[in-house]
């Protein structure tokens, strides 16, 4: 029995499409590192990219893998914060440039991705590429000599440019500026707004040393949900009463510096003049002294929480995520030969999900976070007639969807983390294999009424799934093949679909009823159609 977990669409990112996040040796400035904002429990922490499970046919937990995938996806918890209850969190030194002295002169500067609706970016100092394929809030930090420098962002957008294919992204400038890096200084930029009207927010602040007993806050509202609206922050210790707001600004505002005692604090946002309403709520948070923090707020694009906060200082950058943040699960039944059947969670009665038939899906369960053990039963049985019986951790923000895939005397788990988080420019299409009487797979994605000439993805084993490809919007036809067939044969297709601009879609290729063909599909997310 198979029980395994994909993480990569935690941030829109999949393996068989997009570059990894890198540095580029010899660019005119030096990079230090890049992280983006992913966290665990209040910080999310990013997940290795492919978990299997333990050898036991019958109780399984989640086992991490032998080194067969890098994990790309991580984050640098810095000094600034302590926070409790965390764990510890991933990290993984990137690339650098190939000089390892520092730029002369050279002042700090930070970029980040703070535009919810945008695609993955590029960044570009005088023309020079620094980053690539850095995702949404995601976060630069480098070394810049004390100059005007000119910034580029481009924005990755597939079907972009002349020969580009509708998989493939093209770079599209999306921000180009001057900027000033006076000496002595800490310059912030975020990219901000959404993609339609994306804009830099630019700080700039003195490099001064922080008293060892003091925190330094610089706050700026770059969530553009809530634009024209004002809100409120509230700096306050972990009990205290919302009385009156640090500061109450518009989006595109920013305010500080605030220094304030090390000590353990709660912050929380509202919309303006309406405290009973709470928009972010960090929770206890210790924040430890000597610290210079940038503090922006952002759309979260998470289940249930409108906003998390991106903390900067200097070096690295980290995302806060909403105290009040659960998981959520839905669970698909597309084990073709299976009853229907309930799922237990830690073998509480009454089953948090009952008489789920195949091919139905659920609605997405909201789920505190922790560890879980997972038993799939036939409709009205106990925990002795498991199926499935796994034990899994959900986080705290994070969508998941749990899959009972294979026939019933082979039958197992598949655990994807989701990613809804809409991109303007793109639609993003999960293939998911659960066809276990089909084999190994060719995908075939050709716009509509062309011939399908090449598998956009090869060789699909049972099980497997593409991660988030991002597509140009527009109208297709999908095919799946017997890998090395002939693809005017399909195994299903070749169906139409139509996808649109912001939209997420999952195709689940599966038997039919009982096992076997005809083999149909499973659509999840957004209509197809």
């Amino acid at each position: 029995m198979i029980f395994s977990i994909r993480d990569d669409p935690l941030t829109g990112r999949s393996h068989t499409t997009r570059p990894p996040l890198r540095c580029t040796p010899g660019a005119v400035v030096d990079c230090q590192n890049i992280t983006t904002g992913l966290a665990s429990a209040r910080v999310r922490r990013s997940l290795p990219s492919w978990w299997r499970t333990a050898s036991s046919p019958h109780r399984q937990t989640l086992q991490p893998p032998n080194g067969d995938r890098l994990v790309r996806h991580f984050i640098t918890i810095f000094s600034a914060l302590l926070l409790a209850a965390c764990g510890s969190s991933s990290s993984i030194n990137l690339p650098v440039t190939d000089d390892p002295d520092p730029v002369q002169g050279a002042e700090t500067l930070e970029i980040i991705h703070a535009s919810p609706d945008a695609p993955d970016v590029n960044v570009l100092i005088d023309g020079e590429p620094v980053a690539e394929g850095a995702p949404y809030k995601a976060g630069l930090a480098l070394q810049a000599p004390a100059a005007e420098i000119n910034l580029s962002i481009e924005g990755l957008v597939p079907g972009a440019g002349d020969d580009a294919s509708p998989l493939e992204p093209g770079a599209v400038t999306v921000i180009e500026a001057p900027l000033a890096t006076p000496a002595g200084t800490r310059v912030t930029v975020f990219a901000a707004n959404n993609v339609a009207d994306i804009e830099p927010i630019v700080i700039t602040a003195p490099i001064e040393d922080v008293p060892a007993d003091s925190v330094r806050l610089r706050v700026v509202h770059a969530a553009p949900i809530f634009d024209p609206e004002m809100v409120s922050v509230f700096l306050t210790a972990p009990d205290g009463e919302l009385d009156a707001p640090a500061e109450t600004f518009a989006f595109g505002s920013d305010f500080g510096p605030i220094d304030v005692p090390e000590d353990d604090y709660r912050i929380r946002i509202t919309p303006a003049g309406d405290p009973d309403t709470l928009l972010f709520d960090s929770g206890t948070l210790p924040l430890q002294g000597g610290s210079d923090l940038v503090v922006a707020a952002v759309v979260s694009a998470l289940p249930g929480v409108p906003l998390s906060l991106l903390i900067a200082d200097g070096e690295s950058v980290g995302e806060l995520i909403d105290a009040r943040a659960q998981a959520t699960a839905r669970v698909v039944h597309a084990a073709a030969d299976a009853p229907n059947v309930d799922v237990l969670l830690d073998d509480a009665l009454p089953p948090a999900i009952e008489n789920l038939a195949f091919p139905e899906f659920t609605e997405r369960l909201p789920l505190d976070a922790g560890d879980y053990n997972v038993k799939v039963v036939p409709t009205g049985s106990g925990p002795e007639a498991a199926v499935i019986d796994a034990d899994a951790t959900f986080v705290a923000g994070v969508e998941y969807s749990v899959y009972a895939i294979g026939l019933l005397e082979d039958i197992g788990g598949l655990l994807l983390v989701d990613d809804n988080r809409r991109v303007n420019t793109e639609a993003r299409l999960r293939i998911v294999h659960a066809a276990p009487s089909a084999g190994d797979v060719d995908v075939y994605l050709e716009v509509a009424g062309e011939t399908l000439a090449a598998p956009a993805l090869a060789e699909v084993p049972f099980g497997a799934e593409s991660g988030y490809l991002s597509v140009a919007p527009g109208s297709y036809d999908i095919a799946i093949v017997p890998a090395g067939g002939d693809p005017l044969a399909p195994a299903i297709g070749p169906l139409p679909i139509a996808l649109q601009a912001g939209g997420i879609y999952t195709v689940v290729a599966r038997d039919a009823a009982g096992g076997g063909g005809p083999f149909d599909v499973i659509s999840l997310d957004d209509d197809l159609n």
